[in-house]
Order: C-alpha cells, then structure tokens, then sequence
C-alpha cells in the first residue's frame, strides 16, 4: 500500500480487525514511522508478518505493541530484531521467526518462558531463530528442567542447532498428534551422547503418543535419504502405507507425516545415528522402507529392522549391498555362502526393488552382475509372496 494511503485506510477501517503483511524497502527510515503508525492500532491488530530487508537486520531493535493486543493471533517476523519478550503475546496461535539476526536470537530459556504463556498457540515456526544451547545441556539448570504443556501445538518447525533441538524437546510436552520438521544442524562438540540424547527424546515423545492415545497414526513408512553430497540425512517418518517418495526437500504440512528429521553435517558415525533413531521410534506397524545410500552391513539391518513382522515393501538404490543376498535368506535355508541364519529378515516381505545397487565391493562385470542377482533372485525364492524388482532410475 502506498506510505501516503496507510492513514486513511486506518480511519476508514474503524474498528475492524486487520491482518496487516510488510516487507520494508531499503528506504526504510521514512517506513517504520508507518509501522509506528500501525501500532497505535495494536488492539485491533489480528495478524501482523513483519520482514526486514538483511542489510538493516543488525541496527537496533524494534519496538512494538506498547499496548495490549487482545486480538492478536498471528504473528510472523523475518530478519527481524524484536525483543519477544517484551511483547504481550497471551492470546496468540501462530508464531513464525525466520532468520533472526545472530545476535538477538533468544536462547532456550528464554524461548521456554516466552511459550509457557502462549497456551492457545497450534503452530510454531523457528527457522534459523534460537542460539545454541550447547552450553545449557550441560548445566544444572538442564537438570532440573521443567515442562512446559502446550496442548494445542499441533505443528512444529524447529531449524537449529543440535543442542537447542535436545533442549526444546527436552523441555516442552506436546499434543501426541502433532506433526514435526526437525532440522538439526552439527555443531563443534556434537558427539555421539548427543544424537542418542535426541533419539531417546523422540522416542519418549512418539512412543507415549502410540501407547496413549488411540486417536494417533502408526508409522506404516519410512524414507531415509542422504542430501548435500551425503554430508547429511532425512529420515522421514509416515503413517500413510506406501510413502516411499524420496523428498529431497522440507516436506509440506499435512502429509500425514507425524515426523521429518534432518541431520546436517554429520561428522560421528552415521551408521549408528540411524540405527539409534529407527530402533527409538515406534515401528512396530511399518510396512515400507525406502533407503538411498543404504548401509552395508546385515547387522546394520538385523539390529535396526529386524524385529520388523509387518515389513512389506523394501525399496533400496544407490549404493553397495554385497550382503543383501545372505541378508534375505529364510531360516533353515542354507545359502550360497553356506551360512544358516537363525532369524528370518522382514518375515512379511512382498516386494523388494533395487536401482543402482552394487551386489559387491568391486565394480560389477557382466557376468558377477548375473551371478549376483541371480542369488538374489534364490534368497527371494525362498520367501512365499515375495518378488523382485531390478529398476533402472
């Protein structure tokens, strides 16, 4: 809207609600006296999306609703230095932080004082938002956290480091129902204790919403894909039965995806992270499992997915599994190594497709291609509804 037409529209609207949406241009002195402006009316105010231009990201910050907002229930900020918590927020349901200049991202214990009081909220977004907390996970004050409910926050979008993702988890109690996108990104003294600290919290969290709740999904699919030349991962986690789209991307709201878990950076064993993570989460119920880059090893696969019964749908691609064969042999069915496995691998299996598999640690010829699926093909023979299926991707 043209700076010269903000106050007539305010006198003309009166008392009606307004949704109000700004990104302010790089002349921005002349604007924020119409943000001033607007805030004169902070009690009629029902959705307010405020972005700042980056080149004016670090210069003092903002001040807002000097007032009460009653009707307040929208709230989105980018590149935006506003002190939260001098803001009355009591009645809000949706807050989105995007890009927080550095050096007034809130830390955890901040953010967990500020959302004790935001009771009727249902969507947070904190994308690039908070500090680490690396320093609090190991204070006393982790310790003896306390958690804060929020009964009616169904979506949560968390981009952060490692340690403040732990803490938010560790300190928050959420609606069994709701949906996650967790993007966790490595930091210095990010160890192994670390990511099996998230992995347990998850699976407190996904596990009382299975055991208590009736109402709530089971995990029925699961997709698990490198991304940024495989420095990384996306583990995610479906209740929709043949979810096995590789999304290399944020995945969108309302997909029936209870949990999308990104690990940047890894630099401790990879292997292990998402050993710790699968056998966390409730995956009694899965049914098809999509892996890019899988891992190689069968014990990597008995100890993750092994106890599986209601595996159905096996989909692998782009990678190396010269134990694949020996893996999928049925019990009391001696192989071509010889070997006699004491436990049957996904039990239930209908179908398993491989693109771009290498059945060996050296490159394939011809004929050790042939021979390799060709013993791929006996293991899925051993199996009574099984079939494979050799795609080209």
């Amino acid at each position: 809207m043209p700076h010269c037409w903000t106050e007539e529209f305010l006198d003309r609207s009166k008392k009606a609600l307004l949704k109000i949406r700004i990104t302010l241009p790089n002349h921005v002195s002349r604007w924020l006296n119409t943000v001033e402006k607007l805030m004169h009316h902070a009690e009629r105010i029902q959705e307010l999306s405020l972005d700042l231009p980056d080149m004016h990201s670090h210069k003092p910050t903002l001040v807002l609703f000097d007032r009460d907002t009653p009707s307040l229930r929208t709230l989105e900020f980018s590149h935006c230095a506003v002190p939260l918590n001098s803001l009355k927020l009591n009645g809000l349901t949706t807050l989105t932080l995007h890009h927080v200049p550095v050096p007034f991202r809130q830390n955890i214990e901040e953010l967990l004082a500020m959302l004790s009081c935001l009771q009727d909220l249902t969507q947070l977004y904190l994308d690039d938002a908070l500090a680490s907390s690396a320093g609090f996970l190991s204070s006393a004050a982790f310790t003896t956290l306390q958690n804060i409910n929020l009964p009616h926050l169904f979506l949560i979008l968390i981009v952060a480091p490692l340690s403040t993702v732990i803490a938010f988890l560790s300190g928050v109690k959420i609606s069994s129902n709701a949906e996650f996108i967790l993007e966790c990104d490595s930091e210095v003294d990010s160890s192994l204790d670390n990511y099996s600290l998230l992995s347990s919290l998850l699976g407190q969290k996904f596990n009382v919403a299975e055991n208590q709740d009736s109402s709530s999904h089971p995990i029925r699919s699961l997709v698990i894909e490198p991304f940024m030349e495989k420095l990384s991962l996306i583990l995610t986690f479906s209740a929709s039965e043949r979810h096995c789209c590789v999304s290399s991307s944020r995945m969108e709201w309302g997909c029936n995806i209870p949990l999308q878990i990104a690990l940047n950076d890894l630099t401790v064993d990879r292997e292990r992270i998402i050993s710790d993570i699968c056998c966390s989460m409730p995956l009694t119920h899965l049914q098809s499992l999509h892996v890019v880059a899988p891992p190689t090893s069968s014990a990597f696969w008995m100890r993750t997915f092994g106890h599986l019964r209601d595996l159905r749908h096996i989909k692998l691609g782009q990678g190396s599994m010269p134990e694949l064969a020996s893996l999928l042999y049925g019990e009391c069915t001696e192989n071509r190594a010889g070997h006699t496995p004491n436990h049957i691998f996904a039990p239930a299996l209908e179908e398993l497709q491989v693109y771009e598999i290498m059945f060996a640690a050296d490159p394939p010829t011809l004929d050790t291609l042939g021979t390799d699926l060709l013993s791929l093909q006996d293991a899925i023979s051993t199996r009574e509804r099984a079939r494979l299926v050799v795609a080209r991707c």
